[in-house]
């Protein structure tokens, strides 16, 4: 069992395969509606216009197509799905399908055996819903983060959790390609985890509402906050582990824009593109404090920051701090750059070249002269 769609420049669908019964051709599009996405469920295709409406075909003997249907209407005829409004994303599941619509509801049916029964889902305002692979199982990310999951037949939101305890549960599980694990540790702290765009720790960077940790820097003190720390700083974990009774922590020794700029990662602020200088000194402190997570997030933009401006500098930086991964970067970096492109080679070969046959010319004419 199973199908591929194709879709044509031209706003055509081309099945392979099973899609309720075994079929090779075009998908018929009777009302030629504007195909702008698709998705594919079990034995049934869901399509959204360019005008948010939804159309289905395939099977509908569980009530996936969204209205009645039976065998002798065919599988491969696209039909409009009447909804209370326009269509902005569809998830199809095994044999159920969900639709995130305009105003923020989800529209879900089937999985139920029934062959026409569209239950809204309006406890929250939904921004995004997704499926899992070829399951019934749904979720839905709501305006303010949450996450609710549910499965058909039952339309019933049963759990609810943080967007961003989602990529935190990623990190215990296996990595199947390179830099995976690194990649994840990134999103942990760039995904947007509310309608702001920032994560709620970020709501508290720098404010002194619930602040029970006063840091001193150079430059005035940064009220902080023990439970953001304790979960985003390995530092600060230890630290609070061994004695929780202070309420000041000097930090004067170390630069205080370094300083904010690593007080900003564990709070998962929102930091403007920081410059090569910036990102230096913020890998040499994560080094200092055997900040892991920071350390291999500054190094591989480090690494992309790399050039022939900067380099003897960093390079510099590395040697002075026995920073053995940054130097050998840099060292591996600077041979690539001394090393001559090909055309140069070869441009170099055929200059020597020739001036070894101008010298021999040059010797010959001399020879005969004489």
């Amino acid at each position: 069992m199973g199908f591929l769609v194709l879709q044509t420049a031209s706003n055509n669908l081309i099945v392979f395969g099973y899609l309720g019964c075994n079929f090779q051709g075009y998908i018929d599009n009777l009302d030629n509606v504007v195909i702008q996405n698709f998705t594919c469920g079990g034995d049934h295709l869901a399509v959204v216009t360019n005008k948010g409406a939804l159309y289905t075909c395939g099977d509908g003997s569980s009530g996936q197509l969204g209205y009645d249907w039976n065998e002798d209407m065919g599988y491969t005829t696209l039909r409009k799905v009447s909804l209370p409004g326009t269509t902005v994303k569809v998830c199809c599941g095994l044999s159920s399908t969900a639709c995130l619509l305009s105003d923020g509801s989800v529209a879900f049916f089937g999985g139920n055996n029934a062959k026409q029964s569209i239950t809204m889902l309006k406890q929250c305002t939904f921004i995004d819903i997704a499926c899992a692979t070829l399951t019934d199982l749904f979720s839905a990310k709501t305006a303010s983060s949450g996450v609710y999951f549910w499965r058909s037949p039952t339309p019933k939101l049963h759990l609810k959790v943080d967007a961003c305890d989602c990529i935190e549960a990623l990190l215990g599980w296996p990595v199947t390609y390179d830099r995976a694990l690194s990649e994840i540790l990134f999103l942990k702290q760039t995904l947007p985890c509310n309608k702001h765009g920032l994560s709620h720790y970020a709501e508290f960077y720098g404010q002194k509402q619930f602040s029970d940790l006063t840091l001193k820097l150079k430059d005035g003190d940064f009220p902080a906050h023990r439970i953001v720390l304790f979960n985003n700083s390995a530092y600060y974990k230890k630290l609070l582990t061994e004695s929780a009774d202070f309420q000041f922590t000097d930090m004067t020794s170390h630069d205080p824009h370094t300083y904010r700029n690593l007080l900003k990662y564990f709070y998962q602020a929102l930091v403007k593109e920081l410059s090569w200088q910036d990102l230096l000194n913020l890998y040499v402190l994560a080094v200092n404090c055997n900040e892991n997570e920071v350390v291999e997030y500054t190094f591989r933009r480090l690494l992309d920051k790399l050039d022939k401006e900067n380099i003897d500098e960093i390079t510099r930086v590395a040697k002075s701090k026995e920073l053995s991964a940054l130097l050998a970067e840099c060292n591996a970096q600077l041979e690539r750059m001394l090393q001559p492109t090909n055309n140069e080679t070869s441009s170099n070969q055929e200059s020597d070249a020739t001036k070894t046959n101008q010298n021999d010319t040059e010797s010959t004419l001399h020879i005969r002269s004489s």
